[in-house]
């Protein structure tokens, strides 16, 4: 277990570096550029992960999987991914195109929308590189240069915003960064592990496509049903519903890197271990236990500091989304189990199924939508995420468990509940205080009773600590 250790070590240094400067930045965004133009920031990089998307196809989760499982197939597998997402720009430049003529959007916002398109182009290739570093199990090379492109984006972003240069020119500043990490990637790629030689060959290209775009399907779906209710309240709304929801939003996307961090680090050892039933259901428990000991404290630690998070991170401008944020907890803890599934299913080759779920969720969260928008605005956008993800975990857990990996372990439930329990009667006493000691003091009540309760094992983090300098040594 020490390699997956490590690569939960180095994917967390990356999403903690992420998130911190996320964090910072997402404070002055919300407090220069206000609330519709909040919104219209929100909507641009709604359509980058799109762009993202449509140029990757799930080619990148394949590369990890198909690499990690035979070394010796690595280069030229990689020279066809590199030519087919060449080729592919052109749907996402169409689709970017076909969009901004059908909303037309104000030209400011049309203008961050393109600059944004150019992010998304150049982060499908950057993380083309990022895919070999998995297989290849150097989680560390991505966490480099995640560190430096976050570094560079947060840094002339909170430059531009404070000589109050404008959203273009924030935008621009994240094409900068893209471009950091463009470079960064294909550089270390080509001095480390494999050649840039991009193949055009349409056999080839039918023959990837065939096999990584479920993964995707399944991708597109969850980031539609994620991101739809922001572009549908900037066209059914206004720029500052989506602003508001956006705030609420951005805030919790946050804790999605935790999940992002299990499903990264896990999903190499899901792919080797895919075809040995046993030793698969002790890694996704392993996974499942930690990742819940994360999620559950959470839930009722944003509903208890709802307010003072949004004024916290944001102005009193968006101190309303405080009950967005309260419903939307409920959806950041489900999509922990969902994320780290999906990884669990993408292993396996199970994409196909995890896709049907998908849809459902999709569909159920596009008509939730567009029946609660007019009525409720961001609130109705809220809950018909939950009831979403909710449906969408019952059924990808329920056939997980039957056909893919089962829980072996059960005991952790009532150790969590425990301490959870005691961190919220902690936070209920001192809500009123300082923000950042409720929260460090609320976390170490929490750890403290996992510790006692022994639902964390100290010596096992200290073998893990120890192989983890052997190996820097």
């Amino acid at each position: 277990m020490s390699s997956l250790f490590r690569n939960t070590f180095y994917t967390s240094l990356a999403q903690g570096w992420q998130m911190l400067m996320a964090l910072l930045l997402f404070k002055l965004a919300a407090t220069f550029l206000q609330g519709p133009g909040f919104g219209k920031y929100s909507v641009a990089t709604t359509i980058m992960y799109f762009v993202l998307m449509f140029d990757d196809l799930g080619l990148s989760t394949l590369t990890t999987r198909e690499i990690a499982r035979d070394k010796n197939k690595a280069q030229r597998f990689l020279g066809v991914v590199l030519g087919l997402k060449t080729v592919l720009i052109l749907i996402s430049l169409l689709f970017v195109f076909l969009f901004t003529s059908l909303t037309h959007y104000d030209p400011e916002t049309d203008a961050a929308i393109w600059i944004f398109t150019f992010c998304g182009l150049a982060y499908s290739f950057a993380f083309q590189g990022y895919a070999v570093f998995r297989a290849y199990e150097r989680m560390e090379l991505e966490t480099a240069i995640t560190v430096l492109e976050k570094t560079v984006s947060t840094v002339f972003g909170i430059l531009v915003l404070a000589l109050g240069m404008g959203i273009i020119a924030f935008s621009w500043m994240f094409a900068l960064a893209s471009l950091v990490a463009l470079t960064a990637s294909m550089w270390i790629l080509q001095k480390r592990f494999l050649r840039l030689r991009p193949v055009f060959h349409m056999g080839e290209f039918r023959k990837a496509l065939s096999s990584s775009i479920a993964f995707g399907i399944a991708m597109f779906i969850t980031f539609t049903y994620d991101r739809v209710d922001i572009l549908l309240l900037s066209t059914m709304k206004d720029m500052g519903a989506a602003g508001l929801y956006g705030a609420a939003h951005k805030l919790l996307s946050f804790t999605g890197l935790v999940p992002t961090i299990f499903a990264t680090a896990f999903f190499p050892k899901f792919s080797i271990h895919a075809n040995d039933p046993q030793e698969l259901s002790r890694i996704f428990t392993t996974g499942f236990k930690y990742l819940m000991m994360l999620a559950v404290p959470m839930i009722p630690a944003v509903f208890i500091l709802s307010k003072p998070l949004m004024l916290f991170f944001s102005t009193a401008e968006f101190l309303e989304a405080s009950g967005a944020l309260c419903i939307m907890a409920v959806t950041s803890g489900i999509l922990f189990i969902n994320i780290f599934l999906a990884s669990l299913y993408g292993a396996t080759n199970h994409q196909k199924r995890i896709l049907v779920f998908e849809v459902v969720g999709l569909c159920m969260n596009v008509a939730g939508n567009w029946m609660l928008i007019p009525r409720y605005s961001y609130m109705g956008s809220a809950v018909a995420t939950v009831i979403t993800e909710g449906i969408v975990v019952v059924l990808a857990m329920t056939w997980s468990l039957k056909h893919i990996a089962k829980i072996t372990e059960y005991s952790f439930w009532g150790k969590i509940v425990l301490a959870t329990g005691g961190m919220s009667i902690f936070l209920l006493f001192f809500r009123n205080g300082y923000l950042p000691g409720n929260v460090a003091g609320g976390a170490a009540v929490y750890f403290f009773l996992l510790f006692v309760t022994r639902a964390v094992d100290a010596q096992q983090l200290k073998r893990n600590l120890a192989e983890l300098r052997a190996r820097k040594g």
